[in-house]
C-alpha cells in the first residue's frame, strides 16, 4: 500500500528524531523525496484512491508531533 510506504519514508523518520541532529539539508532532501511521492500519487486517474492516500497520511503527520513538548 502507498500509504505505508508514504509513513516509512525518510521524512516520517527525520520529523520523529530531535531536530538538533537533523541538518537543514537533510530535511530538505527528504520533503524533496516525498512530494516526488505525493505527485506520482496524484498522478493516478482513481481520484478517490489519491484522496485517501493523502488524508492518511495528513493524519499520519499530525500525529508525529502529538504528546510532545519541546525541552
Amino acid at each position: 500500500m502507498i500509504a505505508s510506504i508514504l509513513k516509512s519514508m525518510r521524512l516520517f523518520v527525520l520529523l520523529n528524531e530531535p531536530s538538533q541532529e537533523i541538518s537543514v539539508n537533510e530535511m530538505e532532501n527528504a520533503y524533496f523525496d516525498f512530494v516526488e511521492q505525493i505527485k506520482l500519487i496524484n498522478a493516478f486517474k482513481d481520484y478517490s484512491y489519491a484522496f485517501r492516500t493523502l488524508n492518511f497520511v495528513r493524519i499520519e503527520l499530525s500525529n508525529t508531533n502529538r504528546g510532545k513538548k519541546c525541552t
